[in-house]
C-alpha cells in the first residue's frame, strides 16, 4: 500500500508538471486516502499538492495553507 500511495503521488506530480492540475490533485487525493487509512505520514503528498496549487494563478493562499499543513505535521 505504501508503494501504491507513492505511485499515485508521483503520477499526480507528473500531471502537475504537464499543467493538468485537476488530474494532479485527483491522484494526490487518492494517495492521501491510502496514507490516512494506514496512519502514514502525508507530508510528501501535502507538499506536492502545495506545489500544484502554487503553480496555478490565484491559488496562492491555498498553496500557503497546504504548506503550513506540512509544517504542522513536522512539529
Amino acid at each position: 500500500m505504501e508503494s501504491e500511495a507513492l505511485a499515485l503521488n508521483v503520477i499526480g506530480h507528473n500531471y502537475g508538471r504537464m499543467g493538468d492540475y485537476g488530474n494532479a490533485m485527483t491522484y494526490m487525493e487518492q494517495a492521501l486516502v491510502i496514507e490516512s487509512e494506514r496512519g502514514e505520514d502525508s507530508i510528501r503528498t501535502y507538499s506536492a499538492m502545495g506545489d500544484v496549487l502554487a503553480a496555478q494563478e490565484g491559488l496562492e493562499e491555498e498553496a500557503i495553507l497546504m504548506f503550513l499543513k506540512c509544517i504542522g505535521l513536522c512539529v
